[in-house]
């Protein structure tokens, strides 16, 4: 049974039949319009004079409250709550709202307010007509500059398949040479600076240290007491 169901999916070709694409329209849930409005670039609600992104943020946190309310487009949050699903700060999603109700995306129901001891939450209605609107208007451009970019690809490769342009071969990483002069002997071989070279050791017999300690028994002392002091020197 279940072969037969794979096989009545294929065409007559014997391949699977592609699904038509779906162009968004005014029966889209909200959720999905904002969506694909964000695969064209955002369009007006994120303009590129605008380097700050309020308006995406508002959204995306909208969507994120929605979520949790069953997704239903009638919105009740506060900036406070939106600010704390973005990360951001309640400014930012003042100056998001402003953006968003004056392009028509959100109709305020309910203003948020305190009086009398009562703080009144705002409520929202996300408006899909005027989503789908900044989406065809966003589409367009978007596909232009996409096939911009395919355009540029296209005539760099067929630059450098014809030998037009040059392509270097990538750099290996090599080790800078070793440092020279003093020490140089020293030098690591990943070209690090010398290391200072290591002082003489003087060894000397059982025998000879018994007389010298005999000799001067304060000996011991004055060389440690010299080498503290060249510790500090050498600090």
């Amino acid at each position: 049974m279940r072969n037969r169901t794979h096989s009545a999916r294929r065409s007559s070709k014997g391949s699977p039949q592609k699904r038509a694409k779906r162009t968004p329209d005014a029966s889209w849930h909200s959720r999905y319009l904002i969506d694909a409005l964000s695969r064209v670039g955002w369009g007006a609600v994120a303009p590129r004079e605008a380097r700050t992104g309020a308006g995406v943020d508002v959204l995306d946190a909208l969507v994120t409250v929605m979520q949790g309310s069953g997704w239903s487009e009638e919105v009740t949050v506060s900036h406070a709550r939106l600010a704390e699903v973005r990360g951001r700060s309640v400014r930012h999603i003042r100056r998001g709202l402003r953006l968003l109700e004056g392009l028509g995306v959100l109709d305020v129901l309910v203003t948020g307010n305190l009086k009398g001891g009562r703080v009144t939450v705002s409520r929202y209605r996300i408006n899909r007509h005027t989503l789908l609107e900044l989406y065809r208007e966003a589409v367009e451009p978007w596909k232009a500059r996409v096939e911009e970019a395919k355009q540029a690809t296209r005539e760099a490769a067929h630059r450098i398949l014809h030998g037009k342009t040059q392509v270097r071969p990538m750099a290996r990483e090599t080790a800078p040479p070793p440092h020279k002069g003093v020490g140089s002997s020293l030098a690591g071989s990943n070209g690090a600076p010398p290391r200072r070279a290591p002082r003489p050791v003087k060894y000397v017999d059982r025998a000879t240290a018994e007389r010298q300690r005999r000799e001067n028994p304060s000996a011991g002392l004055q060389a440690a007491l010299s080498a503290v002091r060249m510790a500090r020197k050498a600090r």
